[in-house]
């Protein structure tokens, strides 16, 4: 499993994502841990989603109180950046983080963009498990941004 892990954070890499910012990681190895995913738009006039180039921001878990929103669209977050990571052309990225819950946003029109809050108000929460990589998808929806 640990060999397929590896693997699969190659090959993303090969395949155009670039590496995440250095932040911190609080002497934790994360090399086998994080998240995965792609990033996709909707288009207005086409029903598939495709792959975009965006910068995803990785937040300590932020509820929609610490923020400002117009639809899926936040400002002024106000929990700490962990790390941010450029997809690659195609949308997608790996980046490697401690286990923990995040809130994850993508870059869009001067803002953070996110698809989804749980009923708790918490925005795009993520779970990431010791030895595990989240995958998830943000599909940025234009419709949304208003």
């Amino acid at each position: 499993m640990r060999k397929i892990t590896s693997v699969t954070v190659i090959l993303l890499f090969i395949f155009g994502c670039s590496p995440s910012e250095k932040l911190p990681n609080y002497g934790v190895d994360t090399s086998m841990q994080g998240i995965k995913g792609m990033v996709q738009l909707t288009d207005a006039e086409e029903e598939t989603p495709k792959g975009i180039q965006k910068e995803v921001y990785i937040f300590e878990l932020a509820n929609s109180t610490q923020a400002e929103s117009v639809g899926n669209l936040y400002k002024n977050i106000q929990s700490r950046l962990v790390r941010r990571v450029m997809t690659g052309l195609n949308g997608s990225f790996v980046i490697a983080l401690p286990s923990g819950t995040y809130s994850v946003l993508v870059g869009h029109d001067g803002g953070y963009y996110a698809d989804e809050k749980d009923n708790a108000g918490n925005i795009n929460p993520i779970v990431v498990k010791n030895n595990q990589f989240t995958d998830i998808k943000v599909n940025i929806n234009p419709k949304l941004t208003y």
